[in-house]
C-alpha cells in the first residue's frame, strides 16, 4: 500500500493561521491551570489501613505464671512440716509435679497420686521473697498448738502482735503464758536479731509517711504509737503484720540507700507473714 502524499506547504500555512488565532484567545473557555478560580480536587479519599494485630489467645494456664512456692504440708497430731520448692514459674512447676517429676516429688514428699490433692502454691512479687520464705519456714517442723508446748523458758518460734487504739507492739518472742489469748500470733516471720536492728532504723523512713508520737525498738520488741490511729498510712503499716500485705508506694527518688534497704526488709516481713497466714488457713481447713 502506498503512503498518502502530505502537502508540507499547506500544513505550514494552517499551523501559522492557528497560531495567530491563539494569540488573542483566553483558553477557549477552558480554565487555566494558573487561574485563581481553579482548585485542586482530591482524586480519591485515602483509605486508612488498620494495623495488623496479632490474635490474642486466651490464657489457658491453670496456675499463675509467676514466682513463688509450690508446697505441701505434712501434718501430724501435734506437729507439721511445710515441704516446698522455690520456683520462677508456678504453673510450670505444678505441671511437672503432676507429670511425675521424681526430683520435685521427693522434695514435696509425694508418695502417691492421692498426695497431689494436697499440693498448694503461693505467689510472690520476686524470687527473693520466695527464697526468704523457704529459709524461715520450709522443711522446718512446728507444733500445731504452739501455745500448749511453749512456756516462758521456751518462748517458741513465733512473733506476736499487740494492737489497740493507741498503737502497736510486736514481740519477737512471747512475753506471757497467755499470749495466745492476748496477742495475735504472727508466726516465724523473721530473724529476731536482724529485726531488732532493722526496726531501730525504720523510724526515719516511717516518719516520712505518717506522724509518730512514740517509737522504740529493743532486742525483744518493737513499739509504735501514731499521732492518729486512723491514719491510712499507719493502717497500711499495720497491715504488714496483720494480713501480710505491703501496700506502700514509695518513690525511689525520695529514699536514701538505707531507706531502700529498709523497704526491702519490710516487704520480706510481709511476704513471710502472708505465707504463714496461708499455712494456718490450710491447717484449719484440714479434715
Amino acid at each position: 500500500m502506498e503512503s498518502p502524499n502530505i502537502d508540507i506547504d499547506f500544513l505550514a500555512k494552517e499551523t501559522l493561521a492557528l497560531s495567530e488565532a491563539l494569540k488573542g484567545s483566553h483558553g477557549f473557555g477552558q480554565t487555566s491551570l494558573f487561574d485563581d478560580s481553579f482548585t485542586f480536587s482530591r482524586v480519591h479519599e485515602s483509605v486508612e489501613i488498620p494495623p495488623v494485630v496479632e490474635e490474642q489467645l486466651p490464657d489457658i494456664s491453670p496456675f499463675p505464671i509467676s514466682t513463688g512456692l509450690v508446697f505441701k504440708i505434712d501434718a501430724g497430731v501435734s506437729t507439721f512440716c511445710v515441704r516446698g520448692i522455690v520456683t520462677h514459674d508456678i504453673n510450670e512447676s505444678i505441671n511437672e509435679v503432676m507429670g511425675g517429676n521424681e526430683a520435685l516429688s521427693r522434695k514435696l514428699k509425694i508418695q502417691s497420686r492421692s498426695d497431689l490433692s494436697n499440693v498448694h502454691y503461693f505467689e510472690t512479687d520476686s524470687i527473693e521473697h520466695a527464697e526468704i520464705i523457704a529459709e524461715y519456714i520450709v522443711n522446718k517442723r512446728f507444733p500445731v498448738h504452739e501455745e500448749m508446748v511453749c512456756n516462758l523458758s521456751d518462748p517458741g518460734f513465733s512473733w506476736w502482735l499487740e494492737s489497740n487504739e493507741q498503737g502497736l507492739k510486736v514481740f519477737f518472742k512471747a512475753q506471757s503464758v497467755e499470749r495466745d489469748e492476748e496477742y495475735l500470733r504472727l508466726g516465724p516471720i523473721g530473724d529476731r536479731g536482724i529485726a531488732a536492728l532493722k526496726f531501730a532504723k525504720c523510724e526515719g523512713l516511717l516518719r516520712k509517711v505518717f506522724s509518730i508520737a512514740e517509737y522504740s525498738s529493743t532486742e525483744k520488741s518493737f513499739e509504735m504509737c501514731p499521732v492518729r490511729s486512723g491514719d491510712l498510712n499507719y493502717e497500711m503499716f499495720r497491715d504488714i503484720f496483720e494480713i501480710g500485705q505491703f501496700n506502700f508506694d514509695f518513690s525511689q527518688l525520695d529514699l536514701t540507700l538505707e531507706d531502700r534497704r529498709l523497704v526491702l526488709f519490710l516487704k520480706e516481713i510481709a511476704a513471710v507473714r502472708g505465707f504463714w497466714i496461708s499455712v494456718e488457713e490450710i491447717l484449719q481447713n484440714k479434715p
